[in-house]
């Protein structure tokens, strides 16, 4: 029996167009630090435009890095015992019960929430997040985990 884990639509949807907003601002500003335009086009602003610039671009790769590895959906075989997980734009990646190591809990904390979730730790070293920040519920992941009894370290 195969059991499906979504996105957190709102938050998928949501990187996805702040994505293309700052891609639209970063060559927005890279178009107007090559072609500076109007006759009293002074030093400061010239300055402010490259700040600016500068800080987009390097707004764009982080969230596009974030957003390229980060994972979204999971389908949790039962039968297999393995939990075949997807991303947006890298290939799925199949963990079965020999490549689990250990799951610990975890709370990421942002501005303005706490999103709890659970770090899956590869006996390849990696690790991988699950957590309501990409996920509209992890708890079957959670569950499928301590069913296996893969082993629960301490929160980290």
């Amino acid at each position: 029996m195969s059991t499906e884990v979504s996105p957190n639509k709102p938050a998928l949807y949501g990187r996805i167009i702040l994505q293309i907003g700052l891609f639209i601002l970063s060559f927005y500003f890279l178009y107007i630090i090559i072609h500076p335009v109007g006759k009293h086009y002074f030093h400061e602003q010239r300055v402010r435009d490259r700040l600016f610039g500068t800080v987009f671009l390097i707004m764009t790769v982080a969230f596009f890095v974030k957003l390229y590895f980060m994972p979204f959906w999971v389908i949790i075989d039962d039968e297999l015992k393995t939990l075949e997980i997807k991303y947006l734009m890298l290939k799925p990646k199949v963990v079965g019960l020999m490549d689990m190591d250990y799951y610990c809990s975890t709370t990421i904390k942002s501005r303005s929430q706490s999103y709890f979730g659970i770090y899956l730790h590869l006996s390849d070293g990696s690790r991988i997040l699950f957590s309501d920040l990409n996920f509209d519920n992890y708890i079957p992941i959670e569950m499928f985990l301590s069913k296996l009894r893969v082993k629960k370290k301490d929160d980290e």
